[in-house]
């Protein structure tokens, strides 16, 4: 007898398992997917900057929903949504795809959970209009997706994208887990923002500490336009600033004052040859 018809028999010949067993099962599937919750929602968290907290919700839903990948959309007030971060389950993939194309608000999937605020689940991506990298899907494999909303303080703050191979219907525990993620996802990026925004106002309050130094220490003109320059385009995060004085001559006898000559003090970002934001 073949081995293939041997482990035939014997699965034929194994009882089936008692409702008490099954029971239990699930409850230890419910046990470990909630401590994995727990686990991803500290990793979440912990981030400090957008673009980690992004990484760090993608790959937490991955993981927690068993997909093959998931993906983060930024709403930032636009006509379009932006990726924020994803997660791949699978390395090759996850080394191979570049970040995807913003998409429309109006027609994508992201943005119709977002008008909507409510969760949405799609048997097949690859047949549904509004997924916009269909190329994407067919190289690996993707149909069966659940959209939520990220939703802080009644605010709209992006969209979370799970996608899975062919597969059921989603369960309601599935769903409610997704939901449980997405609700310290939307805490999560609105945390890692005002961090952000904290750090941004120190340097800014620093930058401008030291410039007032400069002004108040240096008696030479050229040092302190040039420190000027240099704090505003810091503050600004600009390509380049620049700052023209005029200097004007009292002729004699009195008359109108005119210009004798104009100083330009300028900044520039180390290693751009040509300024594009000033």
């Amino acid at each position: 007898m073949s081995k293939a018809r041997r482990r035939k028999r014997a699965g034929a010949a194994r009882p089936a398992a008692s409702p008490r067993t099954r029971l239990f099962q699930r409850a230890e599937q419910r046990a470990e997917r909630l401590t994995t919750l727990s686990r991803l929602t500290r990793l979440i968290a912990s981030a400090t900057e957008s673009d980690a907290a992004f990484r760090a919700i993608a790959e937490a839903a991955t993981t927690l929903l068993k997909a093959k990948t998931a993906y983060v959309w930024v709403d930032e007030g636009g006509e379009t949504l932006r990726e924020g971060g994803s997660f791949w389950a699978r390395p090759e993939p996850a080394g191979r795809i570049v970040r995807t194309a913003p998409v429309p608000r109006s027609a994508s999937i992201a943005g119709a959970v977002l008008a909507s605020r409510q969760l949405e689940s799609i048997e097949d991506v690859q047949r549904d209009p509004r997924w916009w990298h269909r190329a994407l899907a067919e190289a690996n494999d993707l149909h069966a997706c659940i959209a939520l909303p990220l939703i802080h303080h009644d605010r709209a703050v992006g969209a979370l994208i799970v996608a899975f191979g062919r597969r059921g219907a989603f369960t309601p525990e599935e769903t409610n887990l997704a939901g449980l993620l997405a609700d310290q996802a939307a805490i999560a990026m609105e945390n890692a923002r005002l961090y952000e925004d904290a750090g941004r106002r120190r340097r800014e309050a620093e930058l401008l500490a030291a410039v007032v130094r400069t002004v108040s220490t240096s008696l030479d003109l050229a040092t302190v336009l040039q420190r000027i320059a240099d704090g505003t385009r810091e503050i600004c995060q600009s390509d380049m600033a620049f700052k023209s004085t005029e200097m004007t001559k009292q002729l004699d006898p009195p008359q109108e004052p005119r210009r004798v000559h104009a100083e330009k003090v300028g900044a520039w970002r180390r290693g751009r040859a040509r300024p594009s934001r000033a």
